[in-house]
């Protein structure tokens, strides 16, 4: 053996050793560093939703249990859900994370237990915003109704805020935070800056936790509760659905065509503009006797393809991937011009097709080309989704003829609600009301396009005067006593 390679050999063993200390060395500061930041960030979490329960709470205070929500208060509780939402689901990918990384081989005692805090942290803070939904926003109905509502444009699913109000009544969840909590407190180092820090955390948190979660057998008395009523509804819904477009199918005096021919609906063509509300009334529909006023439906007139690429729509997403079937005629072979909400959902379809009837009316809003393009978004926006057979203002997952010109309009237009058999609606007759009491002032926000009036007695139309339209005011629902005036 070469006594002179045995020095060497013992130098490059220990120069291996030594590097093999630094990096174990290394990688406890790497395993400790990481665990540090992943408890700022968490830090940053609970943060936001403190935040997101004071936003809350500030909603809940301008809700009016006699006044609509407005439509601006409804983005705002629908934006507020999925933020909320976003930051539960940050809670619990968190508390995931650190639970398997506690797993890990080669971890200290103290990485392995700091690790599993900022876990467990992260679980009953997420556990505490299932809990104050439960306490708080759903205890309320209006709230409790948006912010169960499908929302696609946000992705938010149908009943996702019961759904996270279920943990509540989960009792191994329940359990599990009871007893994290008790275990978490055995591992507190009172002289600890981290352990300071996820004391605080999780004391309040646990503290609200207790105070406000209901019992289990009341929690699971409730959801029990809503998921009955949830199935209760969605297997009534269908029928009642079919029932409504039975009545809305159904004349009670068979046989009565409209009035207004395919020329006249030519000749108001040449009077409206992109952005025109229209509204109208076909006689002798069962409809009619359950619906407020003389006009029963509202429809949106945006012009046709031309129009629509004149203003520079064509190519904006919310028009764009309606344009083809937008471009394409209707099966009488009319051009589409307008939106409208009819029993199959919302809608395009040519004036003529949409104008099939005895009465029709149209107005302008004083609104600048850029808002107009507006409206014209939003509604396209809003071409698919069902009809709303319940006529809930409140929600917009589903839209009615009136609420399709509510939302459009959104914040440009001053639309009031009436509460009609406990619901909030806009009956179409309001928008007649209100360029009625609006029609003198300088700052009114509608101006009178036309009004094709008809005799049913005789079978004739023509196009009337404001005058005579703001006296639909009063006319009567029933046809028969129209007939007979």
């Amino acid at each position: 053996m070469n006594r002179r390679k045995i020095p060497f050999i013992c130098l490059l063993v220990l120069l291996l050793q030594i590097f093999s200390n630094s990096f174990c060395m290394a990688g406890l500061i790497d395993e400790t560093a990481f665990v540090v930041r992943e408890g700022r960030k968490l830090a940053v979490y609970a943060r936001h939703l403190d935040e997101s329960i004071n936003k809350m709470e500030q909603i809940i205070k301008s809700v009016s249990p006699t006044e609509p929500l407005s439509i601006s208060m409804e983005e705002n509780i629908s934006n507020w859900f999925f933020s909320f939402r976003n930051v539960r689901r940050a809670l619990n990918y968190k508390a995931v994370k650190l639970e398997n990384f506690s797993r890990k081989p080669g971890l200290s005692d103290i990485q392995r237990q700091r690790a599993l805090k900022v876990s467990f942290a992260a679980a009953i803070l997420w556990f505490k915003s299932a809990v104050y939904l439960y306490d708080r926003p759903t205890k309320i109905k209006m709230l409790d109704k948006k912010l169960n509502e499908a929302n696609p444009e946000l992705n938010i699913a149908e009943y996702e805020a019961d759904e996270i109000e279920k943990t509540v009544a989960d009792s191994k969840i329940r359990d599990a935070i009871d007893e994290g909590f008790d275990k978490s407190l055995k591992l507190i180092n009172f002289s600890d800056d981290f352990d300071k820090f996820y004391l605080s955390n999780i004391v309040k948190s646990y503290e609200y936790i207790k105070a406000k979660r209901p019992p289990t057998f009341i929690a699971r008395l409730e959801k029990i509760t809503d998921l009955a009523a949830q199935k209760i509804f969605k297997e009534y819904y269908p029928l009642h659905s079919a029932i409504s477009v039975w009545i809305g199918d159904q004349k009670y005096a068979p046989g009565k065509k409209p009035l207004i021919s395919w020329d006249r609906v030519g000749e108001m063509k040449d009077k409206l503009k992109p952005g025109d509300i229209i509204l109208e009334r076909e006689n002798w529909f069962m409809s009619n006797i359950f619906l407020p006023g003389f006009w029963p439906h509202s429809i949106l007139y945006v012009g046709t393809v031309e129009d629509l690429r004149k203003m520079g729509l064509a190519d904006h997403p919310a028009v764009a991937k309606h344009l083809k079937e937008y471009s394409e005629r209707d099966h009488l072979g009319f051009e589409k011009r307008i939106i409208e909400a009819v029993s199959d959902g919302v809608v395009m379809n040519s004036l003529e097709e949409a104008c099939d009837a005895d009465y029709i009316c149209a107005f302008r809003p004083r609104l600048s080309e850029k808002e107009i393009k507006e409206v014209i978004i939003k509604a396209f926006g809003y071409v698919g989704r069902r009809y709303d057979f319940m006529f809930d203002f409140q929600t917009e997952d589903e839209i009615v003829c009136s609420e399709l010109i509510y939302r459009s309009f959104r914040d440009k237009l001053s639309l009031t609600l009436s509460k009609i058999a406990g619901r909030w609606a806009l009956p179409s007759l309001n928008i007649v009301k209100k360029f009625a009491y609006e029609k003198d002032r300088e700052d009114r926000e509608l101006d009178f396009v036309f009004f094709v009036d008809s005799d049913p007695k005789t079978g004739r139309t023509w196009f009337s005067s404001e005058k005579e339209l703001i006296n639909t005011i009063s006319r009567p629902t029933f046809d028969v006593i129209l007939v007979n005036r």
